[in-house]
């Protein structure tokens, strides 16, 4: 009886220690003040696709060159 009690305060104090207090009260995001999410999402994905594409091509020339080399 004495074990039960203990693995249950002991449970309960990891479970309390485990969640934060916010997580059980989540507080709604403040509206954001930029009207120009959409724009920045979509320059953000313009230059991600940059990216990868000079990824690409870096690696094309480096396996280019590789080849070359044999």
């Amino acid at each position: 009886m004495l074990r039960k009690a203990l693995v249950a305060a002991s449970f309960a104090a990891f479970a309390a220690a485990a969640v934060p207090a916010h997580a059980l009260n989540p507080q709604p995001l403040p509206p954001s003040p930029c009207k120009c999410d959409s724009v920045s999402a979509l320059k953000r994905a313009a230059y991600l696709r940059f990216v990868l594409k000079q990824q690409v091509l870096r690696h094309q020339l480096a396996n280019r060159a590789a080849l070359a080399v044999r």
